[in-house]
């Protein structure tokens, strides 16, 4: 596998959550999404109201998200469930989903297509995930720069450099509207931990 490049030092020693948008009828389809801009469906919207729900006593000052429909409109759910007035909901390019070129549009038919994008194939004018990896963890960097605790709103692909670079390992999966909790480490040099069950 290519390691995302950045090094963890790039990005502030502070807590933040991450929430894969909610789900589309593309996802229902198995269709590769990449930069199309799809909106939710009714089943993505429930979700990310369920979401807010799961993080009603979590302190948020400000949501940074992809400026992908899907993940915007997940992010003002958040907002307006929220029982406090969030700050801010800043969209930041670098967080928008892997560009998947030609395939975008097309149905998911190779199962290891993931794990071989991750270990540097990019057929068919994928974005390379050396490159991807990159701007996610400069688009991480620029939103941990905010007032917070912030909330990052983005996409599954999104998730895995942030994992790799953080905590060590990329998770099989992580399902739309699912958020998770990425602490920063009590010693120097050690993981961040992932909380995945914060619902």
């Amino acid at each position: 596998m290519i390691k995302a490049s950045a090094p963890r030092e790039s990005l502030p020693a502070r807590p933040f959550m991450f929430v894969r948008h909610g789900e589309t009828d593309w996802n229902v389809r198995q269709l590769h999404q990449g930069q199309r801009d799809i909106p939710l469906n009714a089943a993505g919207r429930k979700q990310a109201r369920l979401c807010a729900e799961a993080l009603r006593a979590q302190p948020i000052g400000a949501i940074c998200t992809s400026p992908l429909v899907r993940a915007r409109e997940t992010a003002e759910i958040i907002a307006r469930a929220h029982p406090a007035e969030i700050a801010e909901i800043a969209e930041i390019d670098d967080l928008a989903e892997c560009g998947f070129g030609e395939l975008e549009g097309q149905p998911k038919t190779d199962a290891a297509f993931d794990s071989r994008w991750r270990a540097g194939a990019a057929p068919h004018g994928v974005e390379p995930y050396a490159a991807f990896s990159e701007r996610v963890l400069r688009g991480v960097a620029r939103a941990l720069r905010r007032d917070g605790p912030v909330l990052v709103v983005a996409h599954r692909a999104v998730f895995w450099p942030l994992a790799e670079v953080l905590c060590g390992a990329v998770p099989d999966d992580l399902a739309n509207g699912q958020p998770v909790m990425l602490l920063p480490p009590a010693a120097t040099g050690a993981p961040w931990r992932m909380e995945l069950g914060m619902r």
